[in-house]
């Protein structure tokens, strides 16, 4: 499932049944993705772009989406229309106003070199209890595989952080 997807479930899950989180992790959530939840159009345009044929007859797009396909391309057991269909249905405007409403103690969680994300500090600003933080030398694609990034996300689940707003 892809991140921006299971962002959205949080979020989504925390509004509704906000009396039994605890707590929230964002990971690699910051105010660029934040409007949409989801990759730009593009990201779906160029799945579903037929291959083949003259450059003049193959619509251009960004080279970030580009290498975005050619990386889901690359992975045999991915289906690249199901990818594109996923993107779409995901990639819908969220309310962040609603977020306010989410008291558990949030953490919005982005590495220092990811220009995909953007700044966290303005997606915490949503949460009464929201904490930006950043993980210096990680990435968008780094992230979750980083140690450091990974005990930031931990350290915000001890149960003192939860007690305390981290």
């Amino acid at each position: 499932m892809p991140q921006k997807n299971i962002i959205m479930i949080a979020m989504s899950v925390a509004l509704e049944f906000g009396d039994r989180v605890e707590c929230l992790i964002l990971g690699g959530m910051g105010d660029r993705i934040a409007a949409t939840v989801g990759l730009a159009p593009e990201f779906a345009d160029a799945l579903d772009a037929p291959e083949g044929g003259s450059s003049a007859e193959r619509p251009a797009f960004p080279p970030y989406a580009v290498r975005f396909r050619q990386h889901a391309a690359a992975r045999p057991f991915n289906d690249l229309g199901v990818l594109a269909a996923c993107l779409r249905g995901q990639s819908s405007a969220f309310d962040l106003d609603r977020l306010s409403m989410v008291t558990a103690p949030t953490l919005a969680l982005v590495g220092g070199q990811d220009k995909l994300a953007g700044a966290p500090f303005p997606v915490a600003a949503f949460f009464p209890g929201g904490i930006g933080d950043t993980v210096p030398g990680v990435s968008h694609a780094s992230a979750l595989a980083d140690e450091k990034f990974r005990r930031r996300a931990l350290a915000h689940l001890t149960p003192d952080a939860i007690t305390s707003g981290s």
